[in-house]
C-alpha cells in the first residue's frame, strides 16, 4: 500500500502550486476556482504523511521487557523461604498477587498485612456472630460467655495494632535514615505485640468451642508472623540501599524494593 511520506508533502505543494497557476489562468474557462482544491489535496497528503510518520516513531520504540509469571511466583517462593515461619501459608497468601507484587519486597510485605488485617477482621465478626447465635439458643454459658468475650476484645485489639500498620510502611518510604528507621520500627513494634494477642484469645476457650476457633486464630497468628518477617526482610533490604554518605532513600515511591 502507497503511504504518504514526507517527500510527497513537498511535491504535492510543487503540483498544486502549479495546477493552481494553471487553473488560474484558465479559470473562465473551468468556471471555478482549484485553489481551495489544492489546499485540500495538500491538507490531506500532509495528514497521511504524519500518521505514516507516528506510525514508524511507534514501531521504533522498544517495548519494556516484563519479567515472566514464572519468575514473578520464583520470587514468591524465595521470599517466603524465611526459617521460623508458615512457608505454606506465605507462599498460598501471596502467589495469587505475584502479578501485582512485581518482584518487590515492599510490595510482598504489603500485601500480607493486607490479607492479615482481612483475616483478623473475619475472624473478630466470627467470634461475636458465635457469641450472639449461642445467646439466641440459650446455650451460652457464663464462663464462655467471658472468655468469647475477652477473646474478641483481643482480637479487635489485634485489628486496631494492624490498621496503621500499612500506612506507616507507606510512611518510611521518604526521608533519610532516621526517619526510615522510626516508622519500619513503629511497624515492627506493633507487630511483635500482636502476635501474642490471638493465642491469648485461645486461653480463655475449651471444648468445641475451642477447636471451632482454634484454626481461625491460629490463622491470623501465623499470619501475623509472616508479615514480621517479610518487614523485617523489607526493611534490611533498604538500609542495604541507603547512600553510606548521606544516608537519604530513594524518594520515588516504585523505587524501593
Amino acid at each position: 500500500m502507497w503511504r504518504c511520506t514526507g517527500s510527497d508533502v513537498a511535491l504535492s505543494l510543487c503540483g498544486g502550486l502549479i495546477a493552481w497557476r494553471a487553473a488560474d489562468k484558465s479559470k473562465a474557462a473551468m468556471g471555478l476556482y482549484s485553489f481551495p482544491l489544492a489546499l485540500i489535496l495538500l491538507f490531506t497528503c500532509y495528514c497521511l504523511s504524519a500518521a505514516d510518520w507516528s506510525a514508524a516513531d511507534s514501531l521504533s520504540s522498544t517495548p519494556e521487557k516484563r519479567p515472566s509469571y514464572a519468575s514473578l511466583l520464583n520470587f514468591v517462593q524465595s521470599t517466603c523461604g524465611i526459617r521460623d515461619i508458615n512457608q505454606t501459608l506465605c507462599y498460598e497468601s501471596l502467589a495469587p498477587h505475584a502479578i501485582l507484587i512485581k518482584g518487590s519486597p515492599r510490595r510482598a510485605a504489603q500485601f500480607v498485612l493486607s490479607i492479615c488485617q482481612s483475616e483478623a477482621r473475619s475472624t473478630r465478626d466470627d467470634i461475636l456472630g458465635k457469641i450472639m447465635a449461642k445467646r439466641a439458643s440459650k446455650t451460652l454459658s457464663k464462663r464462655e460467655n467471658v472468655a468469647l468475650g475477652d477473646c474478641h476484645e483481643l482480637m479487635s485489639d489485634l485489628c486496631n495494632s494492624l490498621k496503621p500498620t500499612a500506612k506507616e510502611l507507606a510512611a518510611a518510604n521518604t526521608g533519610n535514615q532516621e526517619q526510615f528507621l522510626k516508622h519500619i520500627g513503629n511497624v515492627q513494634t506493633w507487630l511483635s505485640a500482636a502476635i501474642t494477642d490471638p493465642d491469648t484469645c485461645l486461653d480463655g476457650l475449651d471444648g468445641e468451642t475451642k477447636v471451632e476457633m482454634e484454626e481461625r486464630v491460629s490463622k491470623v497468628t501465623q499470619l501475623t508472623t509472616v508479615a514480621l518477617a517479610l518487614v523485617n526482610k523489607f526493611g534490611e533490604r533498604v538500609q542495604k540501599k541507603l547512600s553510606i554518605k548521606d544516608h537519604q532513600l530513594y524518594y520515588n515511591y516504585n523505587n524501593l524494593p
